[in-house]
């Protein structure tokens, strides 16, 4: 249970520190974008690809179906080996 517990907690404070720098770099565009003056130096940053396109966030029940996965595969593994 203590192993569960301490794996979301790590899981929720990834997804937290995740948010946090999306919001820095957010803040750091918005900065960059009042700085742009020409037309093609605004074009260029509109057609940068969003952070959330270059690195989607992951679904932290997509990655632990993908641990149970993992697990029950090298569980079947050994199974089979010590037949």
């Amino acid at each position: 249970m203590r192993a569960v517990a301490k794996s979301r907690i790590d899981g929720i404070e990834k997804a937290a520190c995740t948010q946090i720098e999306m919001a820095c770099l957010e803040a750091q565009a918005q900065v960059i974008a009042h700085g742009l003056t020409s037309a093609a130096a605004i074009q260029f940053f509109d057609e940068l690809p969003t952070p959330a396109a270059l690195m989607p966030p992951l679904e932290i029940a997509s990655v632990e179906e993908m641990l149970q996965n993992r697990k029950a595969d090298r569980n079947a593994r050994y199974l089979a080996s010590s037949d």
